[in-house]
């Protein structure tokens, strides 16, 4: 991504996968029982490579179906 930082690809995908309103995927997975929290972000190693995470805080409900949670995650993307 760094070659295209003037593009902040990074800022859009964690907006896209971080924002909490209506019709997110935190606000699906919490209206599931699934996720408590979600944050997603991405960082740069030495403007080799970047990494993209995304954390989700789950309930024991979503632990217990982190498959689901998973696939939830996939289908967004």
């Amino acid at each position: 991504m760094y070659k295209y930082y003037e593009n902040l690809p990074s800022s859009y995908f964690s907006h896209l996968f971080g924002h909490e309103s209506q019709n997110s995927i935190l606000s699906l997975l919490i209206k599931e029982g699934y996720a408590l929290n979600l944050s997603a972000g991405g960082h740069t190693e030495i403007n080799l490579f970047t990494t993209f995470s995304i954390t989700i805080g789950l309930t024991e409900k979503g632990l217990n179906e982190y498959e689901t949670v998973c696939s939830i995650v996939f289908q967004y993307l």
